[in-house]
């Protein structure tokens, strides 16, 4: 049987002054910002709309920095992204309490979270390699190995 996935967008949003933006979600803590992908859309389309939803910014300079699974209930598949800011000032929404611009040394700092911490992480030591990860949502354990998945990358 085919595994249905749930698949989304996040973004490390950085400024002219190199500073990264994080946001305060309602339950998760802070985070980056980006969502879920509506049906028929594609990936880019998706995380403008999420940023702009979320934040009322827009972005530039989109480059793709890791993919990630969870294979267990619910099963993701995610996207996450580097990119500058290109126009707006962010704001909070429905959807967040807070933003903040922290400094690249204060951001692992404000992030609680454990898996949002290491995948923000990557993003942080993004060296133009993609990076892909397996992991398990609860309890959390990163970098899962699969057989099945291995194979399939190989």
């Amino acid at each position: 049987m085919a595994a249905h996935f749930q698949v989304g967008v996040k973004v490390l949003l950085q400024n002219d002054e190199g500073n990264y933006l994080l946001i305060l979600s309602h339950d998760r803590g802070w985070e980056i910002p980006g969502g879920r992908v509506e049906q028929s859309e594609d990936l880019l389309t998706a995380l403008h709309r999420e940023v702009h939803e979320e934040i009322g910014v827009e972005i530039r300079d989109e480059k793709l920095a890791g993919v990630y699974t969870n294979h267990l209930q619910p099963e993701r598949l995610l996207f996450w992204f580097r990119a500058r800011l290109h126009s707006g000032t962010p704001l909070c929404s429905d959807e967040v309490k807070d933003v903040l611009w922290c400094r690249p040394e204060e951001v692992l700092g404000k992030i609680e979270h454990p898996s949002f911490r290491d995948r923000v992480a990557d993003l942080l030591q993004f060296d133009g390699r993609i990076r892909y990860r397996a992991f398990q949502s609860t309890p959390y354990l990163k970098d899962v190995t699969y057989s099945v998945q291995r194979e399939a990358w190989i």
